[in-house]
């Protein structure tokens, strides 16, 4: 099942997936990550505990100038694939990225993220990701692609991809509503 919907393309092009418009690439290659998703509560933002609203798989990550993308690499598991918009980001407000890099005394390295299911979005989720829960994601990078490394890198690419994107809204934003001329 897709999560929050993505057109898949098969054949010729060199992406597994159909860009949106004006869509570019952080990098070429997209490494393997484990995808831990699970519904945290919006006021204290702490897990809730007791459900069986947790979502894992492994597949492959697409960073691009407008949204993540995750490519389950197996066929058996429900989660074909899942698509985070950058839009769908939440800041908190101590926070100055949406993507914080989590270091642990012993553990893997990870990435972790929160969003917010859009309502057009909850149509086509099915059972899986409710549109009342603030949902947080933890990235771990299983295997490394040649343009991506290690976790630092990849966190590095998906900051400048929301960089780029934040350039490329106020610069639409400002071409669609020129503010008017002032007349004495």
């Amino acid at each position: 099942m897709s999560i929050n919907g993505l057109t898949l393309q098969s054949g010729i092009g060199a992406l597994p997936f159909v860009p949106l418009n004006q869509e570019m690439m952080a990098f070429k290659a997209a490494p393997v990550v484990d995808v831990k998703l699970w519904p945290v509560s919006a006021g204290a933002k702490s897990e809730i505990f007791g459900n069986n609203k947790n979502i894992r798989f492994k597949g492959h990550l697409f960073v691009t100038s407008q949204r993540l993308l995750f490519l389950n690499s197996d066929e058996s598991n429900a989660v074909h694939n899942l698509v985070i918009l950058h839009r769908q980001l939440t800041l908190a407000k101590e926070e100055v990225s949406p993507i914080a890099l989590v270091m642990p005394w012993f553990g893997t390295n990870s990435l972790v993220f929160e969003f917010k299911i859009l309502p057009e979005q909850s149509l086509n989720n099915g059972p899986w990701l409710d549109n009342a829960y603030t949902w947080r994601c933890e990235l771990t990078l299983e295997k490394r692609s040649r343009d991506v490394s290690d976790l630092f890198q990849l966190h590095d690419s998906i900051k400048s991809a929301l960089a780029s994107n934040a350039v490329g809204a106020r610069a639409e934003e400002e071409e669609e509503e020129p503010l008017p001329e002032y007349v004495p």
